[in-house]
């Protein structure tokens, strides 16, 4: 399995170093390389998925009480878990994806110049796409119907996608020169 893996990490990186598993040198890779790599995958993972959570919820406490401004009685606690759940699941697993393609694609320094690169890249390919996608998320989980997607598609996605458009450049920029991709 190690020197499959070897195998694919060189056929993907270099492909004319491994074209075969005769060709594969055994040391090419750390001896701790997949331990490391994958607990810490999986640690980052579920902090993405954690976050995603926690700001699911709170988005949505805060858009019922602050913007909708119901009382407490009328507090809707079964969309605050359908938040959660899209935010959990579908959000933290597209941003953490969205990430690794990020740090797939640019190198990992923190200069002005790659974070607008980087923001350009999520923002106008990545972001209409997860958007999306989370808006019909909660509206499939919430109704089980596809006309209802398609309606709340055709009514809110703009507006919402243009209100990310005013706020999320920001918060990517400094994140990329704040904080590397090294995931």
């Amino acid at each position: 399995m190690k020197m499959e893996a070897e195998l694919l990490y060189l056929s993907l990186m270099e492909p004319e170093v491994a074209m075969s598993p005769d060709d594969l040198e055994f040391d090419l890779l750390p001896e701790d390389f997949y331990e490391e790599t994958e607990l810490a995958t999986i640690v980052l993972l579920g902090r993405f998925l954690a976050v995603n959570a926690v700001f699911s919820m709170g988005s949505d406490m805060v858009a019922q009480t602050m913007i909708e401004k119901k009382p407490t009685s009328e507090y809707d606690w079964q969309r605050t878990g359908y938040y959660i759940a899209t935010g959990t699941v579908f959000v933290g697993l597209s941003q953490f994806s969205r990430l690794y393609l990020i740090k797939s694609i640019f190198s990992e320094d923190t200069t002005f110049k790659t974070a607008i690169f980087k923001t350009c890249f999520n923002q106008l390919l990545l972001s209409p796409i997860v958007n999306a996608g989370a808006m019909a998320a909660v509206q499939f989980s919430r109704t089980f119907s596809w006309d209802d997607v398609k309606k709340k598609l055709s009514q809110d996605y703009w507006e919402a996608q243009i209100v990310g458009y005013a706020v999320k450049p920001i918060g990517n920029m400094a994140a990329f020169i704040l904080f590397p991709t090294n995931l």
